[in-house]
């Protein structure tokens, strides 16, 4: 009776009996220095397969964040709580480096391992710029201006007002200043309707 290595009734004793028939010598060198493995398969009836697979890092596993997430969690969480960013992130389709969606815990054991310190509310809140008016958030924005978020969104759109992300899908931040202030009028020049 001859079994298949692939059917679902095939044991895996039948498996290894099957694999050692047709293989008749493995050799695994490894390359320190290059940190590669090479693979030598002799088959039964003389053939040979090489193959050459690349090794992790010393003390590493290939089941890590990637650099770019790590740098950019970095970046983010100098303006962003954890769970803001894991937002963010999930946004953007990225993954962990078990291939897991991004959440405030997960941010969190990031954060710990690679010694990226949490944010801090308060007045760090400002942009690295000459000026020292805070970068708030679209609803700290409406609240100071006295205007609706959804006016805040459409002022973004039409360039009435500028604001940044620090990356896509990041919230919006805009800087509110006295050039800013002084777009927004309280008396309603001739021929112009007021805000509300």
């Amino acid at each position: 009776m001859v079994r298949r290595t692939g059917a679902p009734t095939t044991t895996i004793p039948e498996r290894k009996q099957l694999i050692r028939a047709v293989i008749a010598e493995v050799v695994l060198t490894i390359d320190d220095q290059q940190r590669i493995a090479g693979l030598r398969i002799i088959w039964q009836g003389g053939a040979v397969t090489e193959l050459a697979m690349p090794m992790t890092k010393k003390g590493g596993h290939t089941r890590a964040t990637s650099e770019d997430t790590v740098t950019l969690v970095r970046r983010l969480a100098a303006h962003y709580n954890d769970t803001t960013i894991a937002l963010i992130l999930s946004k953007q389709r990225r993954r962990t480096g078990t291939g897991l969606t991004w959440t405030k815990a997960r941010v969190k054991a990031l954060r710990a391992s690679r010694g990226i310190p949490a944010w801090q509310p308060g007045p760090g809140n400002v942009s690295a710029s000459s000026e020292d008016s805070p970068m708030l958030t679209v609803p700290q924005a409406a609240a100071e201006l006295g205007v609706s978020k959804y006016t805040i969104y459409r002022w973004l759109r039409d360039g009435f007002i500028t604001g940044e992300q620090l990356t896509p899908a990041a919230p919006w931040r805009i800087r509110v200043d006295q050039a800013l202030r002084d777009k927004l009028r309280p008396q309603v020049p001739p021929g112009w309707l007021p805000l509300d």
